[in-house]
């Protein structure tokens, strides 16, 4: 067991290298806002489910989705919730990812959207 911590701006270097290679690869995801301003792209437990299943789709050749993301500022929330959507042979789909009572990502079976084309 290891007794030295890391101090802030070690921290800080050690999150903004994690940020940096986060995504690299097939599914690069934003990682960056305005003004260089850093997003909680795969910080989460849910960030991580979602984005990976996104990245399937995409690296599957799926040409048309969306990844949307209802999160909190300050870390994660037990009411955020992550939509993917995506249009695969002219029919639309979605699937949610959230958290369960126990704080635990979960996610949805995939369903079909009536009347996207």
């Amino acid at each position: 067991m290891s007794t030295k911590s890391l101090d802030v701006n070690e921290a800080d270097q050690k999150r903004w290298d994690e940020i940096h290679a986060y995504g690299n690869g097939d599914c690069n995801f934003k990682k960056f806002g305005i003004n260089e301003t850093w997003n909680r792209a795969g910080i989460a437990e849910i960030d991580k489910i979602s984005e990976s299943f996104a990245c399937k789709l995409k690296t599957k050749g799926i040409d048309t989705l969306m990844l949307v993301k209802r999160i909190s500022d300050n870390n994660s929330s037990p009411y955020e919730k992550q939509y993917v959507l995506w249009k695969e042979k002219e029919q639309g789909f979605i699937k949610i990812f959230g958290y369960n009572k126990k704080y635990k990502p979960t996610e949805t079976k995939t369903k079909k959207l009536i009347g996207m084309i």
